[in-house]
């Protein structure tokens, strides 16, 4: 939900500085928009193991090949989301790193900072299979742009 509203409040920020008007800015608004709802699908498809789905595994079969096929499909789901979080945050990323600077949201160094995060989650799209810690960086960019949009609000007072 946090990455929804971020995704959201940046993108009226640079509308009303005009910075948001170009179609890569579209293009770059709409894949942050689709990376961040997809988070809700990876919580979804994580926790429904925990969840009388996940509880009732034993109970509709005994048969473990059938509950580890089930089991990877759960996992093979949340890979996918996850996958659509990367993709999605390319996207965000790249918008913050060009928009965003022309908007004076960002400086020049977080707008190179962003630039190289939209490069990390390519080997997630590469090697979908892949532990996903390049994912985090989706995390870390959140925190970073919340400091910095922290700072500039206490520069525009």
């Amino acid at each position: 939900m946090a990455s929804l509203v971020m995704v959201l409040a940046v993108w009226r920020a640079m509308r009303l500085t005009g910075a948001a008007d170009g179609i890569f800015s579209t293009v770059g608004f709409a894949m942050a928009l689709v990376g961040a709802t997809a988070w809700f699908w990876v919580a979804g498809h994580g926790l429904s193991m925990y969840t009388s789905v996940g509880a009732g595994l034993g109970d509709v079969t005994g048969d473990s090949e059938i509950q580890a096929a089930s089991l990877q499909a759960s996992y093979l789901a949340v890979t996918a989301g996850l996958l659509v979080v990367g993709i999605g945050s390319i996207g965000w990323n790249l918008l913050l790193a060009t928009s965003g600077r022309r908007s004076g949201l960002i400086g020049r160094p977080l707008s190179v900072v962003f630039g190289v995060f939209a490069a990390i989650p390519l080997y997630q799209a590469a090697v979908p299979f892949a532990t996903p810690w390049p994912i985090l960086v989706a995390v870390l960019g959140s925190l970073i742009l919340g400091i910095a949009l922290l700072v500039t609000s206490r520069k525009r007072r």
